[in-house]
């Protein structure tokens, strides 16, 4: 996540996603259900997140900053294409990515809070039943 004064152009990561587009989620409530708990509504700020997870393209320049070690499925053929989800990073490194990325190209990044993660799956949805509401779709479960 970043705020909005990434939106300029950043000379040392030219190049087609480099940087992670961010989009905004505004404010808004959700209803959080923990096993046993009552629902609680929580109240949640407005902020940004990754349009998209982060990228092996987007990744690549931190690896290769050698602040980190490449992830294990790095030059796996599975999972090397340039565009698909950075996959095998733990917590520690996606937080160093955010450190990286704030110290290369400036701005504030982090990793989205749960409740956050949640509301913006949600979209903007208070307490739905299913990733697309109420009810799943027609045709959205393959059956078989």
């Amino acid at each position: 996540m970043t705020d909005p004064s990434l939106t300029v152009a950043r000379p040392h990561l030219e190049g087609p996603r480099l940087l992670p587009v961010t989009v905004p989620i505004p404010a808004g409530r959700l209803e959080i259900r923990w096993a046993a708990e009552a629902a609680r509504t929580l109240g949640v700020a407005p902020f940004l997140i990754g349009r998209t997870p982060v990228t092996n393209r987007e990744y690549a320049p931190f690896v290769a900053s050698g602040r980190v070690a490449a992830p294990p499925w790095w030059r796996h053929p599975d999972f090397c294409a340039s565009m698909q989800p950075v996959v095998g990073v733990t917590w520690e490194e996606a937080m160093a990515y955010c450190a990286w990325l704030a110290e290369t190209v400036g701005g504030r990044w982090r990793l989205p809070t749960e409740v956050e993660w949640e509301f913006a799956a949600c979209g903007g949805l208070l307490a739905p039943r299913t990733a697309w509401g109420e009810t799943i779709p027609p045709g959205e479960i393959p059956e078989g």
